[in-house]
């Protein structure tokens, strides 16, 4: 009789503990697990050697082909950096030394533009006094040959001469005339002239102060 109760009992027991974690997987929303999760090893390397300094992600952080995870102290980096700072310092010792070749290039040049306006301006302030003198010796001759036909004029009135000589002497005047409306034009053209050449120079004397102090043409 004992060896059948003994049986019913265990039964009993068991069924008891297998309704009761039921009733615990109702009452509660998440499930729990057990297993074993395997880690992949991956080996990390750096292009130069060195002792870490600082590592730059934690542990469990997803990370991907080119992030950054650790720097390091390097005395090898230390002397790249050092001479790439060298060869930056001396590209621009060289780009100074090119423009400065360059600005005295630029200083001659210009010198040579105001040698030139200068020239201009002496040929022009030339072409002016002569223009001048030609409108001086138009005008001595237009009043002559004005004078010449006034007299002309009075003599054909008297009938001492010819039609012709007074038509001779009128044509006279006539290119006096004409002469003396061309050299005046020369003398406006040539004093044009000469202003153009002195603002020229102005320019060109401007850019050469500028170049002399340190500026830079545009």
């Amino acid at each position: 009789m004992k060896k059948r109760i003994i049986p019913i009992i265990l039964l009993l027991i068991t069924l008891s503990y297998f309704g009761y974690r039921k009733v615990l997987s109702k009452t509660s929303n998440e499930n729990t697990y057990y297993g074993i999760v395997e880690a992949e090893t991956v080996n990390a390397s750096f292009e130069i050697p060195g002792r870490i300094r600082e590592i730059l992600v934690t542990e469990g952080q997803g990370i991907k082909e080119g992030d950054i995870i650790a720097a390091l102290y390097s005395k090898e980096g230390e002397i790249k950096l050092e001479m790439a700072g060298l060869s930056k310092e001396g590209a621009l010792n060289e780009l100074d030394r090119v423009k400065e070749g360059s600005r005295r290039e630029e200083i001659d040049v210009q010198k040579a533009l105001v040698e030139q306006a200068k020239s201009q301006v002496e040929q022009g302030q030339a072409l002016l006094n002569q223009a001048k003198n030609n409108l001086n010796i138009a005008k001595i001759n237009l009043d002559y040959k004005r004078k010449v036909y006034e007299d002309y004029e009075e003599l054909y009135n008297k009938n001492s001469i010819s039609k012709f000589e007074l038509n001779n002497a009128k044509n006279q005047l006539d290119l006096a005339e004409k002469n003396y409306e061309n050299a005046k034009e020369q003398l406006r053209i040539a004093q044009s002239q000469l202003e153009s050449f002195n603002a020229n120079l102005k320019a060109q004397e401007a850019k050469l102060k500028l170049l002399l102090n340190g500026g830079q043409i545009i």
